[in-house]
């Protein structure tokens, strides 16, 4: 499956799950603004679908250094997030952005037949989560 290969191909970076969305009104203008910022400034990224408690576009943004990761970590803020989620060779860590420290950790990624309750993301038609 071409779309799968891609996607375990693109979590071999170091990647960035973060999102504009905070479930109300301003989701969808947020959501542009952040993509507009991820092409200006010419990061790499696919957009996904995720429930995280609901419903969301959040984007997998490639990073290559701890400036463009601190950028990132900016750019959750800007949007008021609560955490963003840190990949690095498929291992996920949930960084809390007030605090800056680890709230969660996950070593694997899982690929599912059905949408869970909630807690995963869709990339085309391939539904994931880490554990």
């Amino acid at each position: 499956m071409k779309n799968k290969k891609q996607l375990l191909r693109f979590l071999k970076n170091k990647v960035v799950f973060l999102s504009a969305c905070k479930n109300n009104e301003n989701d969808f203008k947020n959501t542009i603004e952040l993509n507009k910022e991820l092409i200006e400034k010419g990061f790499d990224y696919i957009t996904l679908l995720g429930n995280y408690g609901y419903y969301e576009i959040s984007f997998a943004v490639k990073f290559k250094n701890r400036k463009e990761l601190d950028y990132l970590k900016d750019l959750a803020k800007k949007y008021s997030q609560e955490s963003i989620l840190v990949v690095i060779n498929k291992k996920a860590k949930i960084i809390l952005i007030d605090t800056n420290k680890v709230d969660l950790e996950f070593n694997k990624l899982r690929i599912l037949n059905k949408l869970p309750e909630q807690y995963f993301s869709v990339y085309e038609n391939i539904i994931f989560k880490f554990e």
